[in-house]
C-alpha cells in the first residue's frame, strides 16, 4: 500500500489536480479568444462587391463624384 493521498502511484489531490485543470482553462480561453478576435473576412468580401458596384455605377454615370464619395465612405465605415 502506497499510504493516504496517492491513487494508483499518482498524487490524487493538491497541486496534481490543480495544474491540469488550469492548462484546460488556459486553453480555452484562449480558442475563445482566438475565435471572437480572428478577422471577418464576410464583411470585407460585401464591401468588396459593394465598392466595385460603386464604381461601376460611377463609370456609367448614374452617380455623381459627390454621391460616389459619400457612399464610398459609408461602405468603408
Amino acid at each position: 500500500m502506497m499510504g493516504h493521498g496517492f491513487v494508483h502511484g499518482y498524487v490524487g489531490y493538491g497541486c496534481g489536480g490543480l495544474l491540469p485543470m488550469l492548462i484546460i482553462i488556459l486553453v480555452v480561453g484562449l480558442l475563445v479568444y482566438l475565435i471572437v478576435k480572428r478577422p471577418r473576412r464576410h464583411k470585407n468580401h460585401q464591401g468588396s462587391q459593394a465598392l466595385a458596384i460603386l464604381n461601376e455605377r460611377l463609370a456609367k454615370g448614374e452617380i455623381t463624384t459627390e454621391e460616389y464619395e459619400t457612399l464610398k465612405k459609408i461602405i468603408l465605415m
